[in-house]
């Protein structure tokens, strides 16, 4: 077989397609990649997101019930479900104002260092951050109402749940997933 002088045979790729698929793959990988970070930022919000839900919905059932107040305690780092006759004195709040990690609770679930909770009760303009604050169920079942933002702190997605007071039930829920 022979082939004329001026004709060449394509037998690969040229420099100009490779670098288009380069290119394409790349763009990609970078896509999967924000999506991947998306999905971890709303999994890390909707963990104490549900775990504060639950709290809310067995201190009501608790008061109702055993006809006696039931709280959900909030901390900085912490969320607790407890017997709401337990007084913050000095046994529960060392002087540096931090509350005693030993106090006795129903359940309790750790926030991650990641994750800062912010609340906004009824009165309340803007979110402030938690320090010790309660949420107390009066033994006829109903609370105050309150909202609950949990935030990430290295990218600012946010998680913001609005509670109704009769219920404990979810009435707004409000995210940005970054």
């Amino acid at each position: 077989m022979r082939t004329n002088r001026g004709q060449r045979l394509s037998t690969g790729f040229t420099l100009i397609e490779i670098v288009i698929v380069l290119a394409i793959l790349a763009l990609m990988t970078g896509l999967t990649v924000l999506s991947i970070n998306s999905v971890s930022s709303e999994r890390q919000l909707r963990g104490p997101a549900e775990n504060f839900k639950d709290f809310a919905k067995q201190a009501r059932m608790f008061a109702i019930v055993e006809q006696r107040p039931y709280q959900v305690l909030m901390t900085p780092r912490s969320i607790r479900l407890q017997s709401s006759g337990q007084v913050l004195n000095e046994d529960y709040v060392n002087k540096d104002g931090e509350l005693n990690e030993n106090i006795p609770s129903i359940k309790r679930y750790d926030l991650d260092d990641d994750t800062r909770m912010l609340i906004r009760r009824w009165r309340d303009q803007d979110w402030r951050p938690v320090k010790i604050d309660s949420w107390v169920f009066e033994h006829t079942g109903i609370c105050e109402p309150l909202s609950v933002r949990f935030e990430r702190v290295t990218d600012g997605s946010f998680l913001e749940l609005t509670f109704n007071a009769l219920t404990a039930n979810v009435e707004n829920e409000n995210a940005r997933f970054n």
